[in-house]
């Protein structure tokens, strides 16, 4: 049996098992550490990733419950299964998931408000951001911002920031613009190779030496 593997990176996803005559769905909620998921040879596998802090947008379950967690979901509230599960391209998916997102989206009264302002902030930082002034510029108490950006995004804003800045190391480490790990921890803000390599570790397993030029 095959295995998939899921890195931290603060979505939440929901992937489709469809089998010959049923569809079953799972929700993968955010995770600070690597997840392993076993595939079915008899199953093809269809899925959507919710960037962080939109997911409750249109699942009932809150990303906090989810932390480093995955389970089936029955059906996705919003999609007709029987439908889907009667496409059969990839293409032919992917536009019926793409309209009823979009118009369960354009039911709702959806605007940007602070949460998504900070995660955007963060994103934009490469998670090298402090949390303090953020809150601040939000207009919020520290802990008032922790617990509004833990109930949307799943994820504390420290811990937020953890994931990004490790996306993005990996991100550098895969493209093969690691040059030496100690340059490639100072640029993003270690302490030392030492405090960069830890960390890195403690989110995935593997060491950064796993990625270079993979």
């Amino acid at each position: 049996m095959s295995v998939s593997e899921i890195l931290p990176d603060g979505c939440v996803d929901v992937v489709f098992r469809l089998s010959a005559s049923s569809i079953e769905t799972l929700l993968f909620g955010p995770v600070t550490r690597k997840i392993s998921f076993p595939l079915r040879a008899d199953s093809e596998y269809f899925g959507v990733r919710f960037r962080a802090g939109h997911a409750s947008r249109f699942l009932s379950h809150r990303p906090a419950e989810m932390v480093n967690r995955y389970g089936s979901i029955g059906m996705f509230p919003i999609l007709n299964g029987e439908q889907f599960i009667n496409l059969r391209t990839f293409q032919d998916r992917c536009s019926l998931l793409e309209d009823t997102l979009l118009s369960s989206l354009a039911r709702e009264d959806v605007r940007p408000d602070v949460i998504d302002w900070a995660v955007r902030t963060i994103e934009c930082g490469k998670g090298m951001v402090e949390v303090g002034p953020l809150a601040r510029t939000c207009d919020l108490s520290l802990r008032q911002f922790e617990r509004r950006f833990g109930e949307r995004v799943g994820l504390a804003p420290k811990t937020f920031c953890r994931v990004v800045r490790f996306q993005h190391a990996l991100s550098a480490l895969r493209g093969g613009l690691s040059g030496n790990l100690a340059n490639l921890a100072a640029e993003f803000g270690f302490a030392n190779q030492s405090h960069f390599i830890r960390d890195f570790k403690s989110l995935c397993n593997y060491l950064p030496s796993d990625f270079v030029g993979s």
